[in-house]
């Protein structure tokens, strides 16, 4: 018996126990029914069709089954192997800590690397910086060196940081603290748009994706950061860090597209690039390797469009000149010499507002997402697919039915999910048969357990769950979180709109109206469960809130924030205005 080539190499995991003993082995193999023996199970229709296969629902909706991997988490963001064979994962928090998993999903108790004392962050929901990335070197399991990528504050500035690690001489599973260098340092003009990818490509060489620097719209100079190739600042960069025990920390490949170009810096791969945090290279058909080597990327949009762009060598990717396929600087976007490539697919801010990226399916059980770009949105916690045509190289959308924690690594055959949950008795996982295992994986779940479709009713106060969640109400009576809001003041008592008054630190207070635009209000009506902001009222409009001190001024969001205390401010209860400057809003959940 010839196993299915691309799972070849799985075949020894699954014998292992068997081959020890003779007798065993033979029992182990021996089939009572021939029909399913070579050549006969060939002409056997119910045996050979639709093995593995992933179905749509009514909807149209691909209907997948996610295996949870770890719980207990503080909002993990990156999860990898080191490709060394031990088929280990790590897991990275925000805050700078990461953990080892053993083959069995176990977590060992002591972490595999700690530096939360130099990462930047900070307790507020959606801060961006923090510990981002971090990509073991091919040739890990002989160097030992690994790459991170995190925020840090040197002096007054704040910085992202690429520095090497080598593994401990006396454990596997922990890092030689001691060993850090700093690979590369740039500074960020502002909180948020660090970037976050490191990944090695086929070609051997560490890509690090940058953001634009922050704040709205990229407003660092004529063109932006993005598009200012002298810049190192929204773009996608390629180093090799090969052979670099001795001389310097890094060299530029050859054959990086503005080697010789005056005025650009030689890292640069490719630029136009707004906040790329989350891609992937593909492995290629098992069979064909059709596709191997691409770079995958989700870009993070500004005010209406997500994108998804496949990264090549000297490209242009567009922003600040185009959000999506649409002008966002009407300017730049007429500009001639833009020469820049559309994305592959984007979405507007109805289907989501922060696209995170994903991976190209390639493993054994589901044939026929051989080739399927899967992918999600933290805004709106969809999990979706992008499908290429072969013959027209259109890709073609699908959603998938299945709330999305966190992008994992695509490790063969599994989908693995993240979670931030508390632990539970179920995180003891045991290892069961590995037949009964695969028959648990491929078989579909019923349809009223794949996806609640249901929209929660829109209210006046609220936590900072995204529309669309899924997650329980708050019961009547508890403490509101830090950042909620709620509307007030309207003289007919519409829900709908009224004066923005917001919680922070145990007290309800105001926000005033200057910098108020379009934008905050999406923040506050997403925050309460509406769709659609369709005005950002000032002047107290709704009243004025004089029993309340002013808690938030010059707030100035992207739309995309959780809350309005995500969006940059004047600092907590600081302001230079009065309550008849008090901020308001006019929701709905139809688009006007």
């Amino acid at each position: 018996m010839i196993p299915h080539r691309p799972c070849q190499r799985l075949q020894k995991y699954k014998l292992e126990h068997a081959t020890t003993q003779p007798p065993r082995l033979c029992q182990y193999l021996e089939l009572d029914d021939t029909d399913y023996c070579f050549p006969r199970i060939l002409g056997n229709e119910a045996l050979n069709q639709n093995l593995g296969r992933v179905t749509a629902d009514t909807d149209g909706c691909l209907q997948l089954c996610l295996e949870e991997v770890a719980n207990g988490l503080r909002n993990p963001l990156a999860m990898v192997h080191a490709n060394d064979g031990t088929h280990r994962f790590f897991i990275a928090e925000q805050v700078g800590v990461v953990w080892v998993y053993l083959p069995n999903k176990s977590k060992l108790e002591k972490p595999f690397l700690n530096i939360t004392k130099a990462v930047l962050t900070s307790p507020w929901e959606g801060d961006e910086r923090g510990f981002l990335g971090l990509a073991f070197h091919p040739k890990f399991k002989y160097n030992g060196k690994l790459y991170v990528y995190y925020s840090v504050e040197v002096g007054l500035d704040e910085r992202i940081r690429i520095s090497e690690f080598r593994i401990s001489a006396a454990d596997m599973n922990v890092v030689d603290h001691t060993s850090e260098r700093v690979i590369l340092e740039i500074d960020e003009p502002a909180s948020n748009h660090n970037g976050g990818q490191l990944l090695f490509a086929d070609d051997g060489y560490l890509y690090i994706f940058t953001g634009d620097g922050g704040m709205a719209g990229d407003p660092f100079g004529k063109f932006g950061n993005a598009q200012n190739k002298s810049a190192l600042l929204g773009k996608v960069l390629r180093i090799n860090v090969d052979d670099n025990d001795k001389g310097p920390l890094y060299q530029i490949p050859p054959d990086n597209p503005f080697v010789y170009q005056r005025d650009a810096r030689p890292e640069v791969f490719a630029y136009g690039v707004r906040n790329m945090w989350r891609c992937s290279v593909d492995r290629g058909d098992p069979l064909t390797k059709e596709g191997k080597g691409r770079i995958f990327c989700g870009d993070v949009g500004q005010n209406k469009y997500e994108e998804i762009d496949l990264v090549e060598k000297g490209r242009n990717y567009g922003w600040r000149a185009k959000e999506g396929f649409s002008c966002y600087d009407k300017k730049l976007c007429a500009n001639s010499s833009l020469d820049d490539v559309l994305p592959i697919y984007a979405y507007s801010h109805k289907l989501g507002k922060s696209v995170t990226g994903g991976y190209v399916y390639r493993g054994c059980e589901n044939p026929n997402l051989n080739g399927m770009y899967i992918f999600g949105d933290f805004m709106s916690g969809r999990l979706m697919s992008l499908k290429e045509n072969r013959h027209t190289r259109r890709w073609h959308y699908s959603e998938i039915c299945m709330g999305l924690a966190l992008i994992g690594v695509e490790i063969p055959t599994k989908r693995p999910k993240l979670s931030e949950a508390k632990p539970t008795e179920s995180a003891q996982v045991t290892t069961k048969d590995w037949i009964q295992e695969l028959l648990d994986i491929l078989r579909r779940m019923e349809e009223d357990n794949v996806m609640e479709k249901t929209t929660p009713s829109p209210t006046t106060t609220t936590t900072t769950t995204p529309r669309n969640s899924h997650k329980g109400r708050r019961k009547k009576g508890k403490k509101p979180e830090n950042g909620a809001v709620r509307l007030v003041g309207d003289k007919q008592g519409r829900k709908d709109r009224g004066r923005v008054e917001i919680y922070i630190n145990g007290e309800w207070g105001t926000v005033c109206d200057d910098l108020w635009i379009s934008q905050n209000a999406e923040v506050v009506c997403r925050q309460l469960g509406f769709g659609y902001a369709l005005k950002a009222s000032k002047q107290a409009e709704f009243g004025e809130g004089r029993n309340l001190r002013i808690l938030l001024d010059d707030v100035q969001c992207e739309g995309t924030e959780e809350t309005l205390l995500n969006c940059q401010h004047a600092g907590v209860a600081i302001h230079n205005c009065q309550h008849n400057e008090d901020a308001g809003v006019v929701c709905s959940n139809f688009e006007h």
